[in-house]
């Protein structure tokens, strides 16, 4: 998947200089604070390098502007600048899905530079660009590899929240808002801290229209572990959301860290593949979430139908993404057409003839479970043996003749779950 994460410039990273043969030698990136090359330079380098795959986190400071544009520029207009690179890349690589709204900085980068631990919210807010903290702990971490905490799961920085009682959180600008009804994902990286740390903890994922609340839930994390773990959650806004929030859930002391937060193209799922007994009018759909749409039918809107078995898919796309997804549809042989024979008599004589009860179908059991009750509702008999019968007795001893209440649980194939037959059959002596 390929992208562009237009982040907020505030450390100097320079492209790379191709070699000669950049896919046997690699790339290399220079950050030792040498000339960036010119425009002329970065207008050939540019196209190889997103063909070669690289992906890019454009972090610099004005001197990147005046390499581009010819003069310096304020780090504000570097956003613009970046902006302009990502239209590049979809020029460049037409197929390439770039999601055109991201985090402005998911991965803690900073002006400054350093670490800073617990840092006011007010002190962090000032270090740290386009990420806002709020929240009565008001004890942000800003660390590094440099400092003993690393390395970030991407760039240099990653954040370290502290809960006690309660959680401070982060709110994240965006590029643009966030539509109602667009469907979006968003990706993180998240571990368990250093040290203090609950083996409990979650991190939970936020929508909001301001930088200092939290807004509507949206996602919570499985249990961290101490190793950095990537997640992801996907959703439709039901109105405009200005800013992804994130905080801990605990309920002890704990310190979790948090790093790598940006947006990808979602992803459509026209479900597992599946056999019906009779393929006909199956309805395929992946919702009016998209600005466009083509089936592997023809068809151009959210959802279709099919009447014959085969491999369906789908492309949707919507902005620079472009997402696909494929479903078997198979037909069961006999079109499920599997009944069930119970004998409405029997005669338990030891003469040879209908000595046994035993329902009979021509289709394989997944699930088999029979049960036969007397006149006051007792179990005389109870099985999960697929090829055994009842032949008349409870607890060794021979039942009156009567008549008789079964009950059978089974499952076949193509069901997903187990039902019930019932009906009697009667006891001849």
């Amino acid at each position: 998947m390929c992208y562009i994460r237009p982040l907020d410039p505030l450390e100097c990273y320079h492209l790379p200089t191709l070699k000669t043969n950049p896919l046997a030698n690699g790339l290399d990136w220079d950050k030792s604070g040498s000339d960036f090359p010119s425009g002329a330079l970065l207008g050939k380098s540019l196209p190889k390098l997103f063909l070669y795959g690289a992906r890019f986190t454009f972090l610099c400071s004005r001197v990147v502007a005046g390499a581009l544009f010819g003069e310096p520029r304020a780090s504000t207009q570097i956003v613009d600048m970046l902006f302009i690179v990502r239209t590049l890349a979809l020029m460049i690589l037409p197929g390439c899905s770039v999601f055109a709204q991201q985090l402005l900085n998911g991965s803690f980068e900073t002006n400054q530079g350093g670490c800073g631990i617990n840092l006011m919210n007010d002190a962090f807010n000032l270090q740290v660009p386009h990420v806002t903290a709020f929240g009565g702990q008001s004890e942000v971490d800003l660390l590094s590899a440099t400092c003993g905490f690393g390395p970030a799961e991407d760039g240099d920085y990653l954040v370290g929240l502290y809960n006690n009682t309660f959680s401070d959180a982060l709110a994240f600008d965006l590029t643009t808002p966030l539509q109602a009804g667009k469907l979006y994902r968003l990706e993180f990286a998240a571990r368990l801290g250093d040290g203090v740390f609950n083996k409990n903890s979650k991190v939970e994922i936020g929508l909001s229209a301001s930088p200092t609340t939290f807004g509507l839930p949206v996602f919570a994390s499985p249990v961290l572990d101490t190793v950095w773990q990537h997640y992801q959650v996907q959703f439709s806004p039901a109105s405009l959301v200005q800013h992804f929030t994130v905080r801990i859930i605990s309920t002890d002391e704990t310190w979790v860290f948090l790093d790598d937060f940006s947006l990808e193209c979602p992803e459509v799922d026209l479900g597992p593949d599946t056999a019906y007994c009779v393929v006909e009018s199956i309805a395929l759909e992946v919702g009016d979430l998209f600005g466009s749409y083509q089936w592997s039918d023809g068809s151009t809107g959210p959802r279709t139908s099919v009447d014959a078995p085969g491999t369906y898919w789908v492309e949707v796309k919507d902005g620079a993404c472009t997402i696909t997804d494929t479903i078997l549809i198979t037909e069961i042989e006999g079109n499920c057409d599997c009944q069930i024979f119970f004998p409405t008599a029997f005669s338990p004589n030891n003469d040879g003839i209908n000595d046994y009860f035993h329902p009979f179908s021509p289709c394989e059991w997944l699930d088999f479970e029979l049960l036969i009750f007397d006149r006051w509702g007792n179990a005389v008999y109870r099985s999960t043996d697929r090829d055994g019968h009842w032949d008349g007795t409870r607890r060794g001893r021979p039942v009156p003749q009567g008549v008789f209440a079964y009950a059978l649980r089974h499952r076949f194939s193509y069901q997903l779950e187990p039902t019930w037959a019932t009906g009697s059959v009667v006891v001849v002596r």
